[in-house]
């Protein structure tokens, strides 16, 4: 791996709030400004063009949302990742070369004869990844770990690893094919052991893709209740040119999560085998896209294999997607990647609020039948 995880001291995760400013707000000027309240800056976005820092009591809070530069003053709360069925485990077989179900029904196969994502930076916003695994040696360019910036984004969860595989797993003897088996992937640690992080721990994550150019960002997590800042995130990524994939959810009945629910996200549910809406996926309008999401087989740590179900695993198949169609066209832009994966995907039985567009397909999108 390149040692891209160096960059910034590490900071506190508890009581930290995020500040958005005004455009015209002086960055630099306005974190001096906060810092006068008795407010601590912990870490300045250009992204959102913001301030992470921390307010001791209300008398601190209540003066730093009253500077004239300060459009939000907002809890940097607690989001989880998508939570799946527990993974059943193999021993790695030396002879083969596994291409999943899911690879196989998006059309991923047939559009490898034109693209494998070469080229393309991916970076997976997770709990880490082994980059050591043999599905995944040599396919890891980089990466961070937001919550120790002092140590490589290790996995040690399982649930990173299992997305990473089924972006990029090597295509080779004893390992698990992902969709863009070429791309360049990078691993950017914001989530803990148990799954969970902070509003903050997401933003600093996008602040990384965005500084290091990420072409693909793969956000298989998501939370129920809108943030500004994530939303602000979300719409300057697309302004750098940055496809966001995003898991609608899993069971939940408030409806599509964020970050999923916003325009400049590609929001997905996930398939079964018989290519219907999984039972546990999210509903909702802001459903763009289904993708295979039951019982998928994917790397785990440790030199293992695995079965994990839910939207993350659909969202990492419409990345891979994203990664092979940017490696065949460079130029498309993050709303014509949006676009041409949905008007190329399958119809399926279903409302739109259920099935969006349909089903995804890689190999329309790539013009294989064309």
């Amino acid at each position: 791996m390149r040692s891209l995880w160096s960059w910034r001291r590490p900071a506190p995760r508890l009581g930290r709030q995020i500040v958005l400013l005004k455009p015209e707000a002086d960055l630099a000027e306005s974190a001096a400004a906060v810092e006068c309240t008795g407010a601590t800056v912990l870490w300045q976005l250009p992204l959102v063009h913001g301030l992470i820092c921390s307010c001791e009591g209300p008398a601190c809070r209540a003066a730093v949302a009253g500077l004239d530069t300060v459009v939000t003053l907002e809890d940097d709360t607690r989001t989880s990742r998508q939570r799946a069925l527990p993974a059943l485990r193999w021993g790695p077989d030396p002879g083969l070369v596994v291409v999943p179900w899911g690879v196989e029904r998006i059309g991923a196969p047939r559009a490898w004869n034109r693209s494998r994502g070469t080229g393309v930076r991916v970076a997976v916003v997770d709990t880490g990844a082994d980059w050591e695994h043999p599905g995944l040696a040599g396919q890891v360019y980089g990466g961070i770990n937001i919550l120790d910036m002092n140590e490589p984004p290790w996995d040690d969860n399982g649930h990173g690893t299992h997305v990473a595989g089924i972006i990029a797993g090597a295509d080779r003897p004893g390992s698990v094919v992902g969709v863009a088996p070429q791309t360049e992937l990078y691993i950017v640690k914001a989530f803990d052991d148990s799954g969970s992080a902070n509003t903050g721990d997401v933003l600093l994550a996008l602040q990384w893709c965005a500084d290091w150019e990420m072409m693909v960002v793969n956000m298989s997590f998501g939370q129920a209740e809108p943030s500004p800042s994530l939303e602000r995130a979300a719409a300057a990524c697309e302004d750098r040119g940055i496809v966001l994939t995003a898991a609608a959810g899993n069971g939940h009945t408030c409806g599509v999560e964020y970050p999923a629910r916003y325009p400049t996200v590609l929001g997905i549910g996930a398939s079964n085998r018989w290519n219907r809406r999984m039972n546990r996926s999210t509903c909702g309008p802001e459903v763009d896209l289904l993708a295979p999401g039951q019982k998928i087989l994917s790397l785990r740590p440790g030199d293992h294999r695995g079965v994990l179900s839910g939207t993350s695993m659909a969202t990492a198949h419409v990345s891979g997607a994203a990664a092979l169609l940017l490696a065949d066209r460079p130029q498309l832009r993050p709303a014509e990647v949006r676009q041409r994966l949905r008007e190329t995907a399958d119809v399926v039985p279903g409302r739109s609020e259920d099935v969006g567009a349909g089903l995804l397909r890689v190999d329309r999108a790539l013009g294989v039948d064309e």
